[in-house]
């Protein structure tokens, strides 16, 4: 199959891991697998090796290609069920083509929604995870830098704006999360400390949650893309991204763990 695709022109990744080769079809209207999704994987399989509990269950807003369903289901026999969510038809096509191709039905179920609006009352799951939308700009602000720089992709615009503050979708999350977690259950998205506050940690522990973990990764800022350009809006709104030893700047990723008690 894998040939016959690739004899086709299909644009399709080969990634290994953990000794694992896994497929995934790319198309120019999806975002692959970023700096963000990659440190909440590493962090999400991190948890699970310590899991103890058989026939779990995972929903994942924003599932893109399906990257990160794909890899955790084939790791883990424990994980029953994934529902994974996004909001794009493009992403949803991608996706469920992904999950046929690393031979995932069973175990993944591919929805498409905004936020929590395809699960059901009744469904209930061990694990809810993201990486959402979280730059402090609204999208009127975004605009005069996507037309400044145009090789910026369009869909940024969608991906990457979480409002004034940057935790319009994060607060909604964990919001609503508390409906659709098992007792015990865990809500987890990864973000950046511009976007994370005390004040959204206090209102994260007010809705029921205990933050169980809240790891930590270093991100340069000349790895990024439209962080970067930003840099000078960010400065306005007030935050000063850190330096290193070498006066390297930089801001740090947080893995946000609440436990619904």
């Amino acid at each position: 199959i894998i040939e016959k695709l690739k004899e086709h022109n299909s644009n399709i990744e080969e990634t290994a891991f953990d000794n694992n080769k896994y497929y995934f079809l790319l198309s120019d209207n999806v975002n692959k697998a970023d700096y963000y999704s990659d440190f909440l994987l590493d962090d999400l399989i991190q948890k699970l090796q310590k899991n103890t509990k058989k026939d779990i269950t995972l929903l994942e807003m924003g599932t893109g290609r399906g990257y990160m369903s794909i890899i955790l289901a084939s790791k883990f026999s424990e994980i029953k069920k994934i529902i994974s969510i996004d909001i794009d038809k493009d992403s949803i096509i991608l996706a469920k083509k992904n999950v046929w191709l690393n031979n995932l039905e069973e175990k993944i179920e591919i929805r498409q929604g905004n936020l929590f609006s395809s699960i059901k009352t009744t469904e209930k799951f061990d694990i809810i995870f993201a990486a959402l939308p979280q730059l402090p700009i609204t999208r009127k602000d975004l605009l005069p830098f996507l037309m400044k720089y145009k090789n910026i992709p369009s869909y940024h615009v969608t991906t990457s704006v979480g409002g004034k503050n940057g935790q319009i979708l994060i607060r909604k999350f964990f919001k609503l999360s508390v409906k659709y977690l098992v007792k015990g259950g865990l809500a987890v998205n990864v973000q950046a400390d511009f976007s994370f506050s005390e004040s959204l940690k206090k209102y994260i522990q007010s809705i029921g949650f205990e933050i169980f973990s809240l790891s930590k990764r270093k991100k340069f800022l000349n790895e990024t893309s439209l962080t970067k350009i930003l840099e000078e809006y960010f400065k306005e709104k007030g935050y000063i991204f850190k330096k290193d030893a070498i006066l390297n700047k930089y801001f740090n990723l947080l893995c946000v763990w609440g436990k619904y008690r």
